[in-house]
């Protein structure tokens, strides 16, 4: 499973795109279609970088024209997720026969041994991709509002949601003023 890292910032929709991908069509290195499937990782990745692009954007402009008011706002990821499966569900159909889905040992699935262009014609797959797609979105989403209460100087608002969703920030704010101390002690000499 990707696992994406930042440090002072939201992460790119191509980082995000890349990320879905990986997640939609998992490679096993040592398979014979290996490379077929890392080939799909990027087209997946293409398609859907402007539809991550097209979530952040609208976030952030909905965070610069509300600001903490839209924190309390339910999140619009569905709006964008048809539009984004039917692009994914368009490369899978354009998939050779011969690229199938190998039988994981000790695991079973409706889809073993199934060409990957059939895929589309499961109702639990479609599921399963949109579900991924609009999770992936959601989550970004959310990141963009805790990037959005990160900023300093964030009012009260904002440090109320951010303990909300991620547990009392508080040691946060003793690490700062921590920072400042040797400062102010040297211009206090």
């Amino acid at each position: 499973m990707p696992i994406l890292v930042t440090d002072g910032g939201d992460h790119t929709p191509d980082k995000w795109a890349l990320a879905t991908a990986q997640m939609l069509a998992p490679v096993d290195l040592n398979a014979p279609n290996a490379r077929a499937v890392i080939d799909l990782q990027g087209k997946i990745a293409d398609a859907l970088q402007p539809h991550h692009a097209k979530v952040q954007d609208a976030e952030r402009a909905s965070l610069a024209a509300a600001g903490e008011d839209h924190l309390t706002t339910p999140y619009t990821a569905g709006d964008y997720v048809d539009e984004a499966f039917a692009e994914v569900e368009a490369l899978f159909r354009a998939l050779p026969d011969a690229l199938v889905r190998r039988a994981i040992p000790g695991a079973s699935s409706d889809l073993d041994n199934v060409a990957w262009n059939k895929f589309p014609d499961n109702e639990a797959w479609a599921t399963a991709v949109k579900h991924m797609i609009g999770s992936h979105f959601t989550t970004s989403q959310f990141s963009a509002r805790s990037w959005h209460c990160d900023r300093p100087g964030a009012s009260e608002a904002a440090i109320a949601w951010k303990n909300a969703h991620h547990g009392d920030q508080s040691w946060h704010e003793e690490l700062v003023e921590t920072d400042d101390e040797p400062a102010a002690a040297e211009a206090a000499s």
